[in-house]
Order: C-alpha cells, then sequence, then structure tokens
C-alpha cells in the first residue's frame, strides 16, 4: 500500500510533535517510507532516489545542521509531491533561488519551510518582535533552520509590515510581501547601490548588515527619498544575498501607497 500523501501540518500532528526539538527529520521521513542519510555530496545539496513506497534521501554531510534539516525537508516535499519521478538532484543554488513559483523545486522549498517551521509552533515564539536579523537568528536558532526559510515565515506569521527578497548580482530572484504591505510596492528589480546588500555582495568577508536606509534605496515610487525602512540583509551563498524590510512607522507605508 503506497504511503499516505501528508501535508506538513497533518504529518506533524499525526505524530504528535509540539515542540521545535521534536521536529526530527530522520524519524519523520521513516514514517512516511523515506531513509535519511548524511554522506558526501559533490554539485548537490540533497539527493532523493525512490521506487514504489520506499525512497532514501541523502544529505550532504559536509553541510551546515540547518542546511541538512532543510534540504531533508525538501527532498520529503518532493516525496510528498513528485511520487512517481525516480530521482531528484537539489543544489543550494536551486533551493536558495526558488520558493514563490509553482514548478516543483519552490513547492519542495515551501514544504521544507512548513515542516521545519509550523506556524502553530512559530507563531508564540514570535510575538511581537520586530522582524530584523536578531529576530531570525533567534528562531533560526530554535528550529534549527536557515535563516532563509525563517525570514520568509517571519513576513508570513508577523505582525510588522515587512517584506523578504533575494537577489544575485545583476537582478532580482524573488519576493514576498507580508500581508500588510500594498501591492503597489514592490523591491527594484536591481539592487541599489545604495542598499546594504549591495555592498554585502562586493564585500567578500562581510556576511550581514542591518540599519535603517532611505525607501528610494528599495522602492521606486514618488517621494520614496522622504520615508525609510530598515533592512537587515545577509548573504546565504557569495552570489546571492536576502533581505528582510520592514516599516517601523505603518503611517510611512500608508503614505507610499497613497503616492
Amino acid at each position: 500500500m503506497p504511503a499516505k500523501l501528508y501535508r506538513p501540518n497533518e504529518l506533524l500532528q499525526e505524530l504528535g510533535i509540539t515542540e521545535p526539538e521534536e521536529i526530527e527529520l530522520e524519524a519523520i521521513a521513516q514514517f512516511v517510507g523515506a531513509t535519511v542519510v548524511a554522506e558526501p555530496l559533490t554539485g548537490a545539496e540533497a539527493r532523493l532516489v525512490g521506487s514504489g513506497d520506499k525512497a532514501i534521501i541523502t544529505v550532504n554531510v559536509n553541510s551546515s545542521l540547518p542546511r541538512q534539516r532543510f534540504s531533508a525537508g525538501h527532498e520529503l516535499g518532493h516525496w510528498m509531491h513528485d511520487r512517481g519521478r525516480p530521482q531528484f538532484s537539489c543544489g543550494i543554488r536551486v533551493q536558495n533561488a526558488n520558493f514563490l513559483a509553482s514548478d516543483p523545486e519552490s513547492l519542495a522549498n515551501r514544504y521544507a519551510t512548513d515542516l521545519l517551521l509550523p506556524d502553530y509552533m512559530v507563531k508564540p515564539r514570535l510575538g511581537k518582535k520586530a522582524p530584523m536579523l536578531t529576530t531570525v537568528q533567534e528562531l533560526a536558532g530554535m528550529f534549527t533552520t536557515s535563516l532563509t526559510a525563517t525570514a520568509l515565515r517571519i513576513v508570513d506569521l508577523g505582525i510588522w509590515p515587512s517584506m523578504v527578497a533575494c537577489y544575485s548580482r545583476d537582478k532580482r530572484q524573488w519576493f514576498k510581501r507580508g500581508c500588510d504591505v500594498p501591492e503597489k510596492i514592490w523591491p527594484l528589480k536591481v539592487l541599489s547601490e545604495d542598499s546594504l546588500a549591495f555592498a554585502l555582495l562586493r564585500e567578500p568577508e562581510a556576511t550581514s548588515a542591518t540599519d535603517e536606509v532611505d525607501a528610494d534605496a528599495w522602492i521606486d515610487l514618488p517621494d520614496a527619498s522622504e520615508y525609510t525602512v530598515v533592512e537587515s540583509s545577509f548573504k546565504v551563498t557569495p552570489e546571492l544575498v536576502v533581505s528582510i524590510l520592514w516599516w517601523k512607522d505603518q503611517a510611512q507605508l500608508e503614505a507610499l501607497d497613497d503616492d
């Protein structure tokens, strides 16, 4: 009998998981017919090989524990969404650059995010904290998750108007608004030289930065230079940076929307 195709919350609740430290990927995977092993990999962060109702998920033993956990969750997403395809091999760039579309890699990323950062555990721990890098790091430590996945979950569930965006050196890869950010507000297609993210991608030793910046460093709207936004940016690879933008003063956001 084929293994049931569980949604992340269904799977966690079926197993009675209520605390972050109980989210043990090896045991969860075993429950749905997949065995997780850690071995050295070249050119991939994880591989999934499946046949019938059994699968082997291999994660790169040389990666950090949060990356290994996200990779395992990502491959579980493929196992749930893409059963019947015999093999997947997923690299770090694919995992970081595909989050919000409807392709298999984006769906697998969202599965991993929902599994590792379930809303019913994150929301009470997030509370009213501002969506800054320190908050991302704190929650990532609690759940042993990647900063990117944690940032996306904070923007989803937080009470502050915010958005998160991923950039390479030459273009925006993806972005997501929180529910309180008007649809007319888009981050620039190419990083501004006035953003902290731009500097991070050009400074090999720099890894993260947080500061208040002029809104026109991120948003192309009339009078944006008269307003400010708090930017927290961090590198996920030497070529990719993720930025969280949030407004301490919601009246400024409303003024931008009126413009």
